[in-house]
């Protein structure tokens, strides 16, 4: 399996195991907005380790 489908994998697995349902409530214009900036971000290289995000995530969340 690729990285990218392991991590896709993994952030489904980090959904389901949420006690809430994940809402979404963007426009079209709203979610390509993010994309956007997520993308620049990525490009200056401002970017963290899948570790490092998924822990910041639980620390948030309150999981383990």
């Amino acid at each position: 399996m690729s990285k990218s489908a392991n991590f896709f994998e993994h952030i489904g697995q980090e959904v389901m195991e949420q006690e809430q349902p994940l809402e979404v409530n963007l426009t079209e214009e709203q979610l390509n907005a993010e994309l956007e900036k997520g993308y620049a971000s990525l490009q200056a290289g401002q970017t963290i380790s899948v570790t490092e995000a998924f822990t910041d995530i639980r620390m948030k969340y309150n999981k383990s």
